[in-house]
């Protein structure tokens, strides 16, 4: 699961092959596909930014919630792009409610851009 994950790392980083957002994403959703949740958050926030990817809010808020499923400190990023979504309306209808009880989760658990989005919110 997570190996999907490093060689999508590589090609977005250019270490030791051409970086290429293409490969990344794909190598990305490879990872996602086969549970790693920190491949389903890097997949979502590739659909948010359009980086190797079509720019697709509805595939990063199904990326971004199926990461944030587990719900312990390793999901805590996909919780909190999916806030962020939430927040906007991106990808689904705007959620303030739900968006707030992510971050406090994300927050809590000790996730800084959690504590930092709730702030602002």
């Amino acid at each position: 699961m997570k190996a999907a994950r490093y060689i999508g790392l590589l090609y977005q980083e250019g270490r030791g092959v051409p970086k290429n957002d293409k490969e990344t994403a794909s190598w990305f959703k490879k990872g996602a596909e086969d549970g790693d949740i920190t491949s389903q958050y890097l997949l979502g926030k590739c659909y948010e930014d359009g980086t190797g990817v079509e720019r697709d809010y509805a595939l990063a808020l199904k990326w971004y919630r199926k990461s944030a499923e587990r719900g312990d400190i390793i999901a805590a990023p996909g919780m909190t792009g999916e806030a962020l979504l939430l927040e906007k309306g991106l990808g689904g209808e705007r959620n303030l409610p739900l968006a707030r009880q992510l971050l406090t989760k994300a927050a809590a658990l000790g996730y800084a851009p959690a504590k930092e989005a709730l702030a602002a919110l």
